[in-house]
């Protein structure tokens, strides 16, 4: 497909036309897919403009049919129930979990983006659809206008028991699927709105929802559940537990909880359990995170001089165990 760009026209309307003709063309699933990824790195700014007649699209291909008659995408994000005439449809075997990520940045109405997501959440089979709803759902989080929308579509999400289950299931899946979850999670608590009171408690509640889902009648708790990923051999689960549990100290009360978990501590003062190179410099993070927050202020001074020093070593310390034998 070749598109003409004229430098006379503003609307867009020769570039955009060729994209919408091309997503509506199910005969050619590979240009579909290529469109897909275009709109996809670009700018949520962008992806905002008013192109109504992207969201039918994006919405078939998460299989849903809605009757464009009854959709305001302006209406103001508040919470509220609507009701729109959706149908529904098979997901799109190549595109859907693109197509949900992009909606997700196109600030779609609340009450019809979680329909969008249970409906999703009950038609996927496989790890690439499972995948993208996990993104679709912090993209959508984290892509709002304000603060205010932000901290309705994660309450929605939190009052959800059915997403829930799908998106923080750690239970299931590759590591490579575990990974996502955990960044996914932890995009979520790095989020603007977190800044704000109800935010910092709203991302409280996801993180104690990690153990509340995969916990399973065990009674443990997220920090213990997360805190088992630490040990295991594949890097990248390592990796993705380090930025977690950083994303997590960011927050005051998340710093509190995750020292008051037994062993964190000793788990933050030995260097010699990580060994690959960027696995001790994101523990190195966690650990920065934890004394620049307000929890430090509540620690013994013998604690706090341990921390320290573990900075001042820096990341790649490694304490030199030799002994040097001195003969007469």
């Amino acid at each position: 497909m070749v598109i003409k760009v004229d430098n006379e026209v503003n609307d867009g309307t020769e570039i955009w036309k060729p994209l919408m003709d091309g997503l509506r063309d199910e005969n050619d699933p590979l240009l579909q897919m290529s469109i897909l990824e275009l709109l996809e790195v670009m700018d949520r700014d962008d992806l905002i403009q008013d192109w109504k007649e992207l969201d039918p699209i994006m919405l078939r291909m998460v299989g849903m049919d809605i009757d464009t008659e009854d959709y305001d995408q302006d209406e103001p994000m508040d919470g509220t129930t609507r009701k729109f005439k959706v149908s529904s449809l098979p997901l799109h075997p190549f595109c859907a979990g693109a197509a949900l990520r992009i909606l997700a940045k196109r600030n779609i109405p609340l009450d019809l983006y979680r329909h969008v997501l249970l409906s999703f959440g009950r038609k996927m089979s496989g790890e690439v659809e499972k995948i993208g709803f996990v993104d679709g759902i912090s993209t959508y989080i984290c892509c709002q206008r304000n603060e205010n929308n932000a901290s309705n579509a994660l309450k929605a999400i939190l009052g959800e028991r059915e997403l829930l289950e799908e998106w923080l299931n750690l239970r299931m899946g590759q590591s490579k699927l575990k990974v996502v979850v955990m960044n996914s999670i932890s995009t979520v608590l790095l989020s603007n709105f977190v800044q704000e009171e109800e935010g910092q408690s709203l991302c409280m509640a996801l993180y104690q929802s990690i153990g509340d889902i995969n916990d399973v009648g065990a009674g443990h708790s997220t920090t213990e559940i997360i805190m088992e990923y630490v040990k295991s051999q594949l890097v990248e689960l390592r990796l993705g537990v380090y930025e977690l549990l950083t994303a997590v100290a960011k927050n005051d009360k998340g710093a509190h909880e995750l020292m008051r978990y037994g062993g964190f501590f000793e788990f933050l003062c030995n260097r010699n359990l990580e060994i690959v190179k960027e696995g001790k410099e994101l523990k190195f993070d966690l650990v920065k995170s934890i004394v620049h927050s307000k929890v430090i202020g509540l620690l013994a001074s013998e604690v706090v001089e341990k921390l320290d020093q573990v900075i001042e070593d820096g990341p790649y310390y490694v304490k030199d165990n030799r002994h040097v034998a001195l003969s007469d």
